[in-house]
């Protein structure tokens, strides 16, 4: 199950989203220059805009027994 988390209307915009780590814990665990190379290495390889941002979901189920 995917949801839309944003649409970015440049990869500017999306590389400023990330530099602030807006709403990612996970980007908070590298350093300033940790963060620069992912953002490089994203811009590589991003397609034209706009950029969707998705996030994926895991749906579990359980029964009892």
């Amino acid at each position: 199950l995917w949801e839309v988390r944003r649409t970015y209307a440049t990869v500017e915009e999306l590389e400023r989203d990330l530099a602030a780590r807006t709403g990612r814990s996970l980007l908070h665990a590298l350093d300033d220059d940790e963060l620069r190379d992912l953002i490089a290495f994203i811009r590589e390889r991003i397609g034209a805009p706009p950029v969707v941002e998705k996030d994926r979901w895991t749906i579990w189920s359980a029964t009892a027994r």
